[in-house]
């Protein structure tokens, strides 16, 4: 993909309010907002996302986008799926996360899955 192209591309980031492993959210959000990419963070809430390093020291915080409820999956391009232990394990639960990833591998367009993410992934079928 080259830059012109993934400038045009929208990414929607799911993620549990607490728990997300910090890299594994905020590098990808860098580096495809670097590149011009529009990147949306849904959550469960519109509260702060507590990430975690390690999954036990406390990272940076977030603010959402949108809370997984809100997102519709049909507005993007890719689908993030951020890691952590505690945010893969309560994310997976979500009844919105489980449609959302279905509209994605449904119609063929790509999910980028980290570390413990693709937990989600198997939960959703």
């Amino acid at each position: 993909m080259s830059g012109d192209e993934i400038e045009q591309r929208k990414v929607l980031a799911v993620v549990t309010n607490y728990g997300v492993e910090q890299d594994e959210l905020l590098v990808p959000l860098e580096h495809l907002r670097g590149a011009g990419a529009r990147v949306d963070v849904a959550a469960v809430s519109m509260d702060d996302i507590l990430t975690l390093v390690g999954d036990k020291d406390p990272g940076k915080t977030v603010r959402p986008d949108l809370t997984l409820d809100d997102a519709d999956p049909a507005d993007y391009d890719l689908l993030l799926i951020p890691g952590g232990t505690l945010n893969a394990d309560s994310l997976r639960l979500q009844n919105a996360t489980n449609g959302i990833i279905r509209s994605f591998t449904d119609s063929g367009r790509p999910v980028a899955a980290i570390c413990h993410g693709p937990w989600a992934l198997v939960e959703a079928g």
